[in-house]
């Protein structure tokens, strides 16, 4: 659907966020002594940077395919492809045990295990106005923000529109992403924006989910206060270019599941410990 993920304010996103460490620092290399790279087969963190060793939140090191980049610390698409140079995009935060590697699914996506929300983040319900371009549709939205590499910040934003002539959907309300899905056709939108800065501007990537299934458990139809609870599984989010609505190249990954629950008008303070001025959030489960 005509998507407003790009109306969104970074002051206003319940992060998910996780220390990052410099170094393994001895002991067993592991996603929480070396969340910023990936670990080799000596234990030791590595950067994760280049394409005989790339790899990102404490994962098993992997060498990416012959003619494949290691973008954003990710293999996948051609060399010259993908957002960002080396070492300088964004990544997911994670945390608990060392993850096994990572698995290639999708031509060559791989694949970064779950993303558990496990406070609330922001979200807001929306009704279209004529000088908006959204008249005759209403719409929820959520966004999940995730502390990277080098102080930038990845957010992961979901939208759920209906037509008001139609009414909202019958909740719980799930489904399959349909195979020709673009941002002008969604009605069940993911897209993830990684590497921004602190103000959530000047993105690396821009990724939309092409693939997966959605599921949605309520939602609030109130502008003034309400919750939107639900998620994916199995989404795959190619790089996307969100103005000519058309793929960006061929650089794409996974998320096993992805879980939030929303709230507006804000979300409550935090209860843990404020990073970078934006909340915790949760964890991501090692792929």
């Amino acid at each position: 659907m005509k998507s407003a993920f790009q109306a969104w304010a970074f002051g206003g996103v319940a992060g998910l966020l996780v220390a990052f460490a410099p170094s393994c620092g001895g002991g067993t290399c592991n996603a929480t002594n070396c969340s910023t790279g990936c670990c080799d087969s000596m234990n030791r963190c590595q950067p994760g940077t280049t394409t005989t060793v790339c790899g990102k939140a404490g994962e098993a090191c992997g060498s990416c395919a012959p003619g494949q980049a290691c973008t954003l610390q990710i293999c996948g698409g051609p060399m010259g492809t993908g957002g960002g140079s080396a070492g300088t995009g964004g990544g997911f935060a994670a945390a608990g045990g060392a993850a096994g590697g990572a698995a290639v699914v999708d031509a060559g996506c791989m694949d970064f295990g779950d993303i558990d929300v496990m406070e609330d983040v922001a979200g807001s319900f929306n009704i279209g106005e004529p000088d908006g371009g959204y008249e005759g549709f209403e719409w929820w939205y959520s966004s999940v923000g995730l502390e990277a590499p080098m102080n930038r910040v990845d957010f992961f934003d979901t939208e759920l529109f209906f037509e008001t002539a139609d009414g909202p959907p019958t909740f719980p309300h799930a489904g399959n992403l349909p195979a020709n899905t673009n941002v002008a056709r969604c009605l069940e939108c993911f897209v993830a924006y990684l590497g921004c800065d602190d103000n959530g501007e000047n993105c690396e990537g821009e990724y939309l989910a092409t693939s997966g299934s959605y599921s949605f458990s309520s939602s609030t139809r109130n502008e003034t206060a309400g919750v939107f609870v639900g998620g994916g599984t199995n989404l795959v989010f190619r790089k996307w270019n969100l103005v000519t609505d058309r793929p960006n190249g061929s650089a794409c990954f996974r998320v096993g599941e992805l879980k939030f629950r929303a709230v507006w008008p804000d979300a409550p303070a935090d209860a843990g410990v404020v990073d970078a001025g934006v909340r915790d959030a949760g964890t991501r489960d090692g792929g």
